[in-house]
């Protein structure tokens, strides 16, 4: 059962309290402020939707060691910022392209950091092109990460 409650502070604002009941049987109350045009459950669903965004971004400075790496220069801070969204996308785009269907889907940013990605190995190249990447046989995610990475080939028809 929801409660919407419109109230008028401002020319411009809209505020809303919204009251409903929580699995408890027990009322939970909110408010919205807002100036955006659009119906206030349409926007309250994508209030609510920010908390998936906010967990990411956390999870995100935690892996890749954002909260330790400041820079003073503008010009380096702009850097840090596109190369760290650079490293965001990777570990995004890894799951579907890369993990879907291993043991390693459902690693968070810092485990696919820290355990998946600094697998030992070797890289060999010919003629400009990466041509075998040898991974070490004794680390115990060397066998999956290898058909990992062959479902990386297949994504981009590379094998």
């Amino acid at each position: 059962m929801r409660y919407l409650l419109k109230l008028r502070l401002g020319r411009r604002l809209d505020s809303y309290l919204l009251r409903w009941l929580d699995a408890k049987q027990k009322f939970v109350y909110a408010t919205l402020l807002t100036t955006l045009p659009y119906p206030v459950f349409t926007q309250w669903n994508v209030y609510n939707g920010r908390g998936g965004a906010e967990t990411e971004i956390r999870s995100d400075k935690s892996g890749l060691k954002l909260h330790q790496r400041r820079k003073h220069s503008l010009n380096a801070q702009e850097a840090w910022i596109v190369l760290t969204d650079i490293a965001h996308n990777l570990l995004a785009w890894l799951c579907p392209w890369m993990l879907a269907g291993s043991a390693f889907e459902a690693f968070g940013p810092k485990r696919l950091v820290y355990d998946l990605l600094n697998i030992p190995g070797q890289l060999f190249f010919e003629d400009g092109r990466l041509t075998k990447v040898a991974l070490w046989k004794t680390h115990p995610y060397a066998d999956e990460m290898r058909l990992c990475l062959h479902n990386l080939l297949a994504t981009f028809d590379l094998d």
